[in-house]
Order: structure tokens, then sequence, then C-alpha cells
């Protein structure tokens, strides 16, 4: 049987081989550009992401199964855009996927959404997107997004110099992160804390997510 779709993804990525030529016995093509785009943006390479979300974009729109919960391409497309600061394409991708999910009605896409839109926006507005967000994901299972807009809030108060209510968030978001949770998510989450709490007020309970990786990125 054909091997998973992430499985198959992954082992391009480690390989680095984004051949345009395509196993289409073994995956579909929407979605398997759909992961490589967003690898290639998590990989150092933005702007071949965006460009490929965007031509997933273009296919995925002349469907009725334009769903933000299963085909994030504007989302992700936002988030690489954010990257090469072009906010304004990034702005617009997210208002449309979130007024997308909206419609559809799932939490997850819906928290997923505000998150990526309060990246774009920044400052107090920005704040305030990731409290929707939280608020709304708090209420769905999609623990690792709920995890994920938790540290984003808490990054947002700390710049705004609002610690002690990020430290909180920031806690929260150490909670609901497990031992399976990306590596990415880990790193960022550890840094927010120490710039918030400083490194001997975390490194304990740091270790009882992940042993030694305190250390691993000391």
């Amino acid at each position: 049987s054909a091997p998973p779709l992430a499985l198959t993804v992954g082992v391009l990525a480690l390989q680095g081989d984004f051949a345009e030529q395509l196993p289409l016995g073994q995956v579909p093509l929407v979605w398997f550009r759909l992961s490589r785009g967003r690898l290639r943006i998590e990989t150092g390479s933005p702007e071949r992401g965006v460009d490929e979300l965007l031509q997933v974009g273009e296919t995925v729109r002349l469907v009725p199964f334009d769903n933000p919960s299963s085909v994030p391409w504007r989302r992700w497309a936002a988030e690489g855009l954010r990257l090469l600061d072009r906010n304004d394409e990034a702005r617009a991708l997210a208002d449309e996927e979130l007024a997308l999910a909206r419609r559809w009605g799932d939490p997850y896409a819906i928290g997923a959404s505000l998150r990526v839109l309060g990246l774009v926006e920044g400052g107090k507005a920005g704040i305030g997107l990731f409290r929707e967000a939280v608020e709304v994901l708090a209420g769905s299972e999609a623990r690792l997004e709920h995890a994920r807009a938790l540290v984003d809030l808490g990054a947002a108060l700390r710049r705004a110099n609002r610690r002690s209510e990020a430290r909180d968030r920031l806690r929260e978001g150490v909670d609901l992160l497990t031992l399976d949770a990306p590596e990415r998510d880990l790193s960022v989450t550890y840094v927010e804390l120490e710039a918030a709490s400083g490194r001997d007020a975390i490194t304990a309970a740091w270790k009882l997510i992940r042993p030694g990786f305190a250390l691993a990125v000391a």
C-alpha cells in the first residue's frame, strides 16, 4: 500500500529532495504540494514555499472543498509572506481564511486563522486576536494549536512589557505541549519563557516535558 502523506513528504524533506516529478500513484497531488510548500517555508525557502502554496490555491479555489480545515493553504502562505515582509498580502490571505473558517464553523480552523492573523497584525491588535484564538481553541481538541496560540499570546504580552501575564500564558502553553511536540514549538516556547522568567525559573519544569532539552538549546 502507499505510504502515508506525512511520511512521504517528511522523507523528501530530510533528503532535501523536492523533485517536481511527484509519485502521483502514491499521494494526491494537491496535498503533496500543500505539504511541500509548507516544508519549504519551514526549512528556509519561504519564497519558493509561498509560490507553491499560491499555485495550490489557484487549483483549490476552483473546487467546492476549499475548506481551511483540510486545505489551509492561505494560512500557511500568510506565514511565509510575513517572513518575506509582504504583510499586506499576508493580511489579505489571513482575513480570507478566517472568514472561510467561520463559515465552515470548525474551531480548529477558526483558532488557527486567528493566531496567524495575530502574527501578521502584531501589537495591541495582535494580542486581541491571540486572546480570541486561545478562547476558541480552549473548547476544541486541537491541543497543539491551542498551545501555539498561548505561546504567541505570551510572547506578544512579553513584548508589551506585561511580563506577569506573559509568564502565565507561556506556562499554560507548556502544560499543553507533549513529549512528541515538534522541536520548533518547544524551542520557541523555551526561548520566550526564558525571556519572560529567567532560566532558573523554568529549567526544572521544562525537564518534565523534554529531559535534556534545556541543556541542548543552551
